[in-house]
């Protein structure tokens, strides 16, 4: 039978392996669990099952457009085409809506595209296109239309109001806080207003010396 001190040093023992195993699970960091699935990553679909054509801006003179369409419209334009499919090319006809009657060009794509670049002729115009098919016999299958885009100005524009041109010289002095100011400081005041004015009378910050206050004539 075992004496007491040895039982104490056995129970000693237990109690000091007890406390290091739980001084070492405070470092003891479990594997996550979400680590063993693997996380998919979203896959955008190649198509939508839609007949439409996107059409952006990117400069004056510079458009983007971007389309899709399905299967069963290309089968419908081979049906249309009969024969003269084969012979027909894929094309872009791009109008200008900004003039009466429209006027349009057209512009030749590969068969199976999804998008193009289309270098338009004028600045500040209002563009649709169609993509469509172009047959020998001059005959034009659209397949979708694009929404309207107008391109932006290439130049500032002619039109300038001379109303916020003109400069209100005794407001902008008194916004400043040249009328508040305390008569001890009277010379300042006069100083400031002196200068103002002849800046005024000088014609330098008016609207007719500066450039861009010239009208085209």
């Amino acid at each position: 039978m075992p004496n007491t001190r040895e039982v104490k040093i056995e129970h000693d023992d237990v109690l000091k392996h007890e406390e290091e195993f739980v001084e070492e699970s405070k470092f003891f960091v479990p594997p996550y669990a979400g680590t063993a699935v693997k996380k998919k990553e979203f896959d955008f679909p190649y198509s939508y099952g839609d007949n439409k054509i996107i059409l952006l801006v990117r400069d004056p003179y510079w458009t983007y457009a971007y389309w899709e369409i399905t299967e069963s419209k290309y089968k419908e334009v081979k049906d249309i085409l009969g024969s003269a499919f084969n012979e027909s090319k894929e094309i872009l006809r791009v109008y200008d809506t900004s003039s009466k009657p429209w006027k349009c060009f057209d512009v030749s794509v590969s068969y199976g595209a999804r998008n193009w670049y289309i270098n338009v002729p004028e600045a500040n115009r209002t563009y649709v296109v169609d993509v469509g098919f172009l047959s020998p016999d001059g005959r034009f299958i659209v397949m979708a239309r694009s929404n309207a885009v107008t391109t932006p100005r290439d130049a500032m524009s002619e039109v300038i109001d001379e109303e916020w041109m003109t400069v209100n010289f005794e407001r902008i002095y008194a916004i400043s806080g040249g009328f508040g100011i305390g008569k001890s400081s009277g010379e300042i005041r006069e100083l400031m207003k002196k200068h103002l004015f002849e800046l005024k009378a000088s014609g330098w910050l008016s609207s007719s010396s500066s450039p861009v206050g010239r009208r085209t004539q």
